[in-house]
């Protein structure tokens, strides 16, 4: 079995990778003036933003300790936590939004994650979820050919121990007792420079499991 160490320093060394990206779909989806907490915050790109555009309050958890002493710089608080091993450490706080920006892939057991967390959300709160899409017609194309290759970023990420397409990824936050309000498409799975892009975003509105690199849904507790 793999030590939680092992884990996060190989969290630690990709830090630098996941920091500098933003998630426009992400940003969009967070209200104004909110409490939030993200989750897989990394060094804090995500919630630097949220407070600097959108006025919100944030505090963050990551399994890398490295992550963590920098995005508390920017954070009313963060604490480093394994998501399938660790108490919650921030048990006073309730919050007004949540956010699983491509986190819940990473874990061994992301319902149970979801289910736990949405205890610290505010009765008319929001969780926000990103997660990759393994069903795109590239990755269907790489199997189809017996391919199927590890990588440092993207779908098969080498630390992602779930893959999920966009009806599995329902079916998890409502088993949970989630209801989700707003369920829709991310990142083309194209290079955006490519002069065809207007016909893939059209395509990705079409045909959104074959075309969108990841699934952006929003839910919240039900009634």
């Amino acid at each position: 079995m793999v030590s939680v160490k092992t884990i996060q320093n190989k969290f630690d060394g990709k830090v630098r990778i996941y920091s500098p990206n933003l998630n426009p779909y992400m940003i969009r989806a967070v209200p104004d003036n909110k409490k939030v907490l993200d989750v897989g915050c990394s060094s804090g790109t995500l919630g630097k933003h949220l407070k600097e555009h959108k006025n919100c309050r944030v505090w963050g958890l990551d399994i890398s300790q490295k992550a963590v002493d920098e995005a508390k710089e920017t954070y009313e608080d963060a604490a480093v936590m394994d998501l399938d091993r660790d108490e919650f450490p921030f048990k006073n706080e309730k919050f007004d939004v949540i956010v699983f920006a491509d986190v819940l892939e990473h874990v061994v057991e992301p319902r149970e994650v979801l289910n736990r967390f949405k205890e610290y959300l505010e009765n008319d709160g929001i969780i926000v979820i990103s997660i990759p899409n393994v069903a795109t017609i590239a990755m269907r194309l790489h199997l189809l050919f017996g391919n199927w290759n590890y990588t440092q970023l993207g779908t098969l990420d080498n630390t992602h121990l779930r893959f999920f397409t966009r009806k599995t990824m329902k079916n998890m936050i409502e088993n949970v007792g989630l209801e989700i309000i707003e369920n829709g498409g991310g990142h083309p799975v194209v290079i955006k420079k490519l002069k065809i892009m207007p016909v893939y975003n059209l395509l990705q509105k079409i045909y959104p499991n074959l075309f969108s690199s990841q699934f952006v849904m929003i839910s919240k507790l039900k009634n």
